[in-house]
Order: structure tokens, then sequence, then C-alpha cells
């Protein structure tokens, strides 16, 4: 049957494949203890199966510290925060007021763990310490513009609308309003829910000229969102698709400003405590003037600083000094000792705002073609540190171009970190300011308190000679390699790609080396001449002038990329139709601009059909296509499916391209959302077993199932891995409390003694391992027992051995009351009229069409 099983999955071809291993066995670690008792089960094809493992449901709560990330130097500030929920939040947003109307971005994930990890850098551990039978475990490691306000005020109704855009997972408006009631009215009739209470806030706010920022998330659950200040709470009956445990996408705000200013007032409104950790990166250091000074924990210099994120870790040597390392462990020391993966994002960030005050823009080039990235994702309903990470090997290279020089100027910087509870009354009063501050240097040790471990530090110290041991020249000659899977790392470039640029030079140069053996020698005029015309008409091949729909095309791809109003351009290449999908897919191919890849990518799913798909299987089959562009085109394959049996085929793709994970969700989502998808039984159970992911995704829907429906699938299904877990699914019925699970099980296989078969036919016979009570167990015993009898009478002895695997299971004996199955059927209903009885023997072998006598039995 395996055998069979795998040809089956051969037979997709490439680029599906066979199942992804780490999802088989995320599968396997799922059913957790249980498995452990019945492995045995899995080698033969045969009898009890566990449950499913469900995640948990846990109602939405805050989690975490606040974290807020602040940067202020030469009137220009930076905002950071990322907020932490858990439970099913599809929906939040935020109101943030602001001096001006500031530059938005995303902020990567670990963007304050690694803040954390540049103010004390974690140590690499050496132990010398002769091993006695020990283990030790290693150490846990468009473009924006400045916009001023107006100078006149705005009358009092009126809302002046600064800018809207998307940012990743969010829609972003930044507003000017008249009055606190003309805002909320905006608010509202705009999907938001002004936050009520605050309407004297909001008044002195206005009265300052403050703008507000308002955020909410893009997800289409609803149209509106529920906010509270700072961020917000919503219906937690959502689907169970929009579930959500952790922290939501990070935002930073750059924004100009007189003076450094924490804008936190609204947030004093939010229920529970206001417990904060602060980063202030100032050009000195810094207290909040309102709030006692022993909130102020840390201050680290900006050399201190710099060193932190440009030399290798600090290393400590226990038993033993350096030169007492071995060889191999030296060089391994090397990359172990590389910050990268620790601060590199907090140097990113610092060197980013560095730049922006040398440069007094509070945008860059890097930052506006993340966003168009998000978008581009986005609109494909990808979103997770797998797309974040893809968007980080494009971005990278650029990043450190423009921000390599700007890093020195931390030099200048000082970080001090703030922990401590924010008294409300404070807060809800005046927004923070600061004072200049130095700490007490005795305070001022990471053993008083650890930025990574938010309080006192455990860990020694490493001399500074240990530290150094490494040059900072070594570190750098190593290539650190981060996850991913093969693919290309793409970046804008002018004038054509490298490879074209390269064919077209070897391609001049061979030319020139033939002619010139040809002709020189006979006139170099000639020889000149030929050589000029060949570099020619080669300038003119490559720059080819495009024609009819490859140049409709080409031109709606430069408005999409340079207009806000990209919708019309994507709608005119929509309107041509199937001539359009040619000319999209060689761009999304061949386009020297990853981002105009995208936007292929995105037309080629407005415009639909059959030849669109068909043109992202190309893609997606294409090894020299880069991974983001072939996880763009599963993506967007996903998006126009309509039957389980295609989505089925995608789901195998999650091991390739895990994020893919999220737009087949959503999309499981919708299709199941239709009754009538859902009694497609055994494709659901076939997308479960595709990717473990999608199988938490669907537990409300199986679990909704009628036990009945389930027990058909379980003796009916061609495929023995479908039938196993129709099985698994029931049993996790009965340990959520369905009714009539056991009842169905033992109808789906009751005796028939008109039948020529049994109803499992010939294919495996599952049923769920779960507790069954003593009448159910003998109920479902009866059916096997007559089954037994019947198999034995027409020498069925393949079947014979099905049941016994099913009746020497554990726990069906514990619930039934017998010890084992003794080798023969006579010896089995001694056993069982033990159990039962005499007269219960004698009423079951009956209605199985047999006479039964004691330890004897006769057809009748």
């Amino acid at each position: 049957m395996n055998n069979e099983l795998n040809r089956k999955r051969d037979a997709l071809g490439a680029p599906w494949g066979r199942l992804d291993v780490r999802s088989t066995v995320l599968r396997l670690m799922s059913a957790g203890v249980c498995l452990l008792g019945t492995m045995s089960v899995f080698a033969d094809p045969c009898g009890m199966v566990p449950p499913v493992y469900i995640e948990g449901n846990v109602p939405l709560e805050r989690i975490g510290l606040q974290k807020t990330f602040v940067f202020y130097k030469d009137g220009i500030e930076t905002f950071v925060i990322r907020p932490g929920f858990q439970g099913k939040v599809a929906e939040f947003g935020m109101l943030i007021p602001f001096p001006s109307p500031p530059a938005l971005r995303k902020v990567a994930d670990d963007t304050f763990s690694h803040i954390a990890a540049a103010v004390d850098p974690p140590e690499v551990v050496v132990d010398l310490t002769p091993i006695l039978y020990k283990y030790r475990s290693p150490p846990e490691g468009s473009m924006a513009t400045d916009m001023a306000l107006p100078e006149k005020s705005l009358e009092v109704s009126e809302v002046n609308v600064v800018k809207q855009e998307a940012v990743g997972m969010y829609e972003v408006a930044v507003l000017e309003a008249g009055s606190a009631d003309a805002l909320s009215a905006w608010m509202k009739d705009h999907g938001y829910r002004y936050p009520d209470g605050m309407d004297g806030v909001c008044e002195e706010y206005i009265e300052d000229q403050w703008c507000f920022v308002a955020v909410k998330a893009r997800v289409g659950q609803k149209d509106g969102v529920d906010p509270k200040p700072g961020m917000k709470t919503t219906d937690s009956s959502l689907p169970p698709g929009a579930a959500f445990d952790g922290h939501v996408q990070g935002m930073g705000f750059r924004f100009r400003s007189d003076e450094l200013v924490v804008p936190m007032r609204l947030s004093a409104f939010n229920e529970g405590d206001l417990h904060n950790v602060v980063y202030l990166l100032t050009d000195s250091p810094m207290k909040a003037r309102d709030l006692p000074a022993g909130h102020v924990v840390r201050q680290v210099t900006g050399t201190d600083l710099l060193h932190n994120l440009t030399k290798p870790l600090p290393l400590r040597i226990i038993g033993g000094n350096y030169d007492d390392i071995p060889e191999n462990r030296k060089q391994s020391l090397v990359v172990e000792r590389d910050p990268t993966p620790h601060n590199g994002i907090a140097k990113d960030l610092f060197a980013g705002d560095l730049l922006t005050a040398r440069t007094d823009k509070l945008t860059h080039e890097h930052e506006e073609m993340e966003k168009e990235l998000l978008n581009i994702g986005e609109r494909l309903r990808l979103r997770g540190a797998e797309i974040d990470r893809m968007h980080d090997e494009i971005l990278q290279a650029s990043r450190d171009k423009l921000t390599a020089d700007a890093i020195a100027d931390l030099q200048d910087m000082t970080l001090t970190v703030i922990d401590g509870d924010f008294d409300r009354e404070v807060v809800a009063a005046e927004n923070v300011y600061f004072t200049r501050f130095e700490i007490n240097p005795a305070r001022n040790t990471p053993q008083r308190y650890n930025a990574r471990v938010f309080g006192p530090s455990e860990e020694g110290s490493a001399t500074t000679a240990d530290a150094d041991v490494i040059s900072n020249a070594a570190a750098k000659t190593v290539a650190v390699h981060h996850p991913d899977h093969g693919r290309l790392l793409l970046q804008e470039s002018e004038g054509g790609s490298p490879s074209q640029k390269w064919l077209i030079a070897a391609g001049l140069f061979v030319t020139a080396a033939f002619l010139y053996v040809l002709f020189i020698r006979r006139g170099g005029r000639t020889a000149a001449g030929l050589i000029l015309l060949t570099v020619f008409l080669a300038e003119g091949a490559a720059q080819e002038p495009k024609t009819g729909a490859e140049a409709t095309v080409a031109a709606a791809l430069n408005e999409i990329q340079d207009t806000s109003d990209r919708n019309a351009a994507i709608s005119h290449i929509k309107s041509l139709g199937d001539a359009a999908i040619e000319p999209l897919l060689k761009a999304a191919k061949n386009d020297e601009a990853i981002t105009r890849r995208g936007w292929a990518i995105i037309c080629l799913k407005e415009i639909g059909g059959p030849k669109a798909a068909n043109a992202f299987d190309s893609l997606i089959g294409d090894p020299g296509t880069p991974h983001i562009v072939q996880t763009w085109a599963a993506a967007a394959r996903v998006d126009d499916i309509t039957h389980f049996e295609d989505l089925e085929r995608y789901a195998r793709l999650c091991g390739q391209y895990p994020a893919l994970r999220r737009p087949l969700r959503i999309k499981l989502l919708e299709i199941t959302a239709n009754k009538e998808n859902t009694t497609d039984i055994e494709s659901l159970l076939k997308l479960t077993l595709a990717d473990y992911q999608l199988q938490q995704t669907l537990a409300p829907v199986l679990l909704k199932l009628k036990p009945a429906t389930l027990s058909d699938v379980l003796v009916s299904s061609d495929n023995t891995e479908v039938r196993r877990h129709a099985a698994s699914w029931l049993a996790t019925q009965k340990t959520q409390g369905v009714q009539g699970v056991n009842q169905a099980v033992s109808a789906a296989i009751a005796f028939d003694p008109e039948a020529e078969a049994p109803p499992w036919g010939t294919g495996p016979l599952f049923v769920p391992g779960v507790n069954w009570n003593k009448e159910e167990a003998v109920e479902l015993v009866n059916e096997l027992t007559a089954w037994y009898v019947w198999c034995v009478t027409n020498d069925q002895q393949e079947q014979v051995s099905k049941i016994v695997t099913n009746l020497n299971t554990r726990q069906l004996m514990n619930a039934a009351g017998f010890h084992q199955v003794p080798g023969t059927v006579t010896e089995w209903l001694t056993v069982w009229e033990q159990v039962i009885g005499a007269e219960a023997m004698e009423t079951l072998m009956k209605g199985a069409g047999f006479r039964y006598r004691p330890a004897k039995f006769e057809r009748i």
C-alpha cells in the first residue's frame, strides 16, 4: 500500500513532488504520547488511530512588554513600535498623534531583540573543562516627501487627508482635523471606529496643530474596525483563519519635531499596566522629564554601541585560555562571533536613522522599495517571517550601500534604556518629554540590568584580551549564511540585468576577435567598420522596441510603479485580456526590476483564466525563476482556486514555499464557508494530510462534520492515509465531546449477512483510538466478531488478520473486558462468551446467520 501511495505521489510530477518530510514529521509529532502506544499500528496498516492534536484557542489578551524605539537628532525623530497580542485577532489598529506628518515604514519582527543585543551582546562561551560524563547545554545564543502642516487652521468640521498608503498588513491615513468631532466622523465613515472617551485629549492635540496617524489591518473580514487608544481589540468570533498568537507587524514613523517627544498620552486609556521599555538613541544621555530617574536602567555610549554592532561578540573561556582552544574550534569561532545574526537589524535601524539626519530626508530608496514588496505580497495574501526574509535578501545590498558611511555617526550618540511602570496620570496629562541625565556608573552595568533579559545578568564577562582575540577584519571575511531556499538575489539595476550585459559583452568580444583575424591584415578600416557595425547591431538588438500589447503592458507597468493610482493601470492591463498574458509572463520572468515582476503577476491574477493559470505554473516549475517570484506565482494561483482537488495540489508546495501557507489558509476558509463544498470530505482530509498547519486551520470544519459522514470515508476511501486520518478525526471528535462517534463507527462496519464482502472492502480497517466505555466497546466487538466468523467460513484470511489486529488493541480490550484474542475463532468465541454471556452470544450468532453452541458454531 505504501508503494502504491508513493507511486500516486510521484505521478504528480515536478514541481509538486512527494509530501514534504518535515510536514509529515510534524503530523506524527502532533499526536504526542498517544503514538507511543500504537507504533505497531503504523507498521500494520490497520488498527486504532489516536486523535489529532489541535492547538488551543486562547482568549484575546495583550502579551509581553510594550517596547518602543525612539531616535532623535537635528530635528528628525523616529518612533518604532510593535504591539503584542494573543488570541483571535483578525483586525486591530492604532491611533497615534504626531507633531508633523510622518514617513511610514515596516520594521523587522526581531527589531527589539536585536536592539537589546546591541546593548548587551551575547557571549560566545568556550568550555575547556574536561568532560566527565556530563552534558552542558549550548549558550542561547511613491516616494514620500516632506510635508509641513498648513499655516492656516482647519474649520471645525474639516478633516484634511495628508496622505493614505498601504504598508504591509496595514492601511494608513495621515489626518489633520479641525475638531475631535470631525476626526470621529471621518474615521467612522472610512471603516474605523473613533476611540471613545478621548475627545478632550484629541482636542488638545488639534489645538497644538498635531496630526493623527490612523492605522487598520487589511484582512477583509469586515468593513470597520474597533480601536482603542493606541491599539484595539476585535471580535473574537471571527473565522479560525484569523486566529493569531504573538506580535503584529511593527511600524516605524519618521517625522520632524522641534524637540524630542514620545506621544504616549492615548496609551493611558488602555486597560492593564503601563510597563514600558523605551530605547532612546539621542546625541546625549537622557531621562523622561516627569518620570522617576530610577526608570533609567542603562546608558551605552555611541562608541561602545558601534563596537557591539561591528566587532566580534565577546568571548568567555572556561577552564583554560585561548591557546588551549583546538584549532578547528578557533576556526568556527569566527562565524560564531559574528554579531550580525544577533544585532544586525539594530545596526540597519540605527544607520538608516543616522542617514536621515545626515541627508535631511524622511525616507530612503530601499525603504520605499520594501513597501512596494510588502504591497505586492499583501495583494497575494502573503505575510509573515518567510516572505519578510525574502524581502530582506533583496534589499540588503541596497541598504548596506546607503548606510555604510552613516553608521560611523553613531559614535556621537548615546543609547538610553528606560524600563518601568509609567504613571498613568502623568502619561495621560502630557506627552513624554526628555531632559539630559547621566545614570550612576555603579548602576550602569549588565550585572545590574542586562537588556536581553530585562533584569540582572547571570553571565560572566570576557576579558578585553579574549574579546579582541579574533580581529574585526577576520570576522568580516566570513560569509554569514542566513536561512534560504536556494533563491536568487535580485536588485534594481540600470541598463539591463547583469546576465544580459555579460552575454552582450561576450558576444561583442568574440565577434571582434573573429573579424580581427579575418580582416585586419587586409585593411584596418574595413575591420574597424565591421566591428562598429557589430556593436551598433548588438545595441539595437538589446533595445528592440516593443510593439502592440507588449508596449501597452510595459507602459502600464511603468504607471503602476510611478503612480499611487495603480488600480487604474492594473484595470487597463486587465482590459486587454489574454493578449496581455504573454507580455506579462515575459515581464514576470525577465524584468530587471523585481517589483515590476511582482506587479506583472498581480496583473496576471486579475486577468485570470486557464492561460493565466498555465503562466503561473510555468513560473513555479522554472528552476531559473527566483524563489520570491515562484512564491508570488504560487500564491496568485491559489487565489484563483475554487475546488478542493486543485487546492490539495498546491498545499503540497508548502514545504518548498512556506510563505504559501497563509494564502492557502485564507482560501480554505473561503471555500469551506460554502456548505456545499464541505460535502467533499475526502478532499478535506487530503488537505489536512498535505500540511500540518492547514490541518489546524480546517479543524473547526472537520469537528462540525457528522460522525456518520467521517465513518463512511473511514471504510470507503481508496486512499489508506485518508482512511487513517478519518479515524484520527473521529477520535478527535470524541475527545472534543461530539456525541455519537462510537455508534457511527459501529454502524459503518455493522455486519450484513447478505453482503459479499466486509464494508471496508479490500482496504485497511481503522477504528478511532479513544477511551471506549463498556457498552460502546461491546457493540463494536460484536460487529467485529460477526465479521470474524463470516471471514473464517469464507476463507478470507487477510480480512481475519485485519479484524484480529483491531480486537487486539489495548484500549478496546480494557474497555470490553477481555485480555487477549486467542489463535482460533472457536477459542475467541469462548473468550467472548465469557464476557457477554451465553444468551447474548447466541443472539449475536443467530443475527449473523449461525447456530451457536459453546466453543462451536455452524452455519444455519
